[in-house]
């Protein structure tokens, strides 16, 4: 699973490797700019490369199903969203990942792509959504490019 760059502070990715996670940080593939700034990755870079890899895309962007339609259909893509796009406690998000790994595992072997799903804290799955070619972008957001 690829990590958005919420997922990539303190321990989080070692707590997803030590309950049996295969994870790729943001960083790892995106490094800040040697200058300090940092550097501001588009969602569709980060869509194409999960799509190149194979990997499922874990980020806290659950408006991706809307803002980025046309490019998910492009792909063979699992994306797992947060529920909600707030990141204070990514403590309680990593946790939820750990609770539902069963599920993500099946889903990850079983599910149609491209998908979009979106789990709670509490560590459910509270949407499964199939990207379809009669989806729309639904914008709230300047296009990216």
């Amino acid at each position: 699973m690829f990590l958005d760059e919420c997922f990539g502070k303190r321990d989080q990715p070692k707590r997803l490797q030590a309950a049996g996670y295969l994870v790729e940080p943001f960083r790892k593939h995106f490094p800040h700019d040697p200058s300090g700034n940092d550097v501001s990755i588009r969602d569709p870079k980060v869509i194409e490369l999960c799509d190149e890899r194979q990997w499922m895309l874990v980020t806290t962007d659950s408006n991706m199903q809307f803002t980025h339609v046309e490019a998910l259909k492009k792909t063979n893509l699992l994306v797992l969203a947060t529920a909600h796009n707030s990141a204070d406690s990514m403590d309680g998000w990593v946790d939820a990942l750990i609770t539902l790994q069963t599920k993500v595992f099946r889903l990850h072997k079983k599910q149609i792509r491209p998908s979009f799903i979106t789990f709670s804290q509490a560590g459910v799955i509270t949407n499964i959504k199939p990207i379809t070619a009669e989806m729309k972008t639904k914008r709230n957001r300047p296009r990216e490019c």
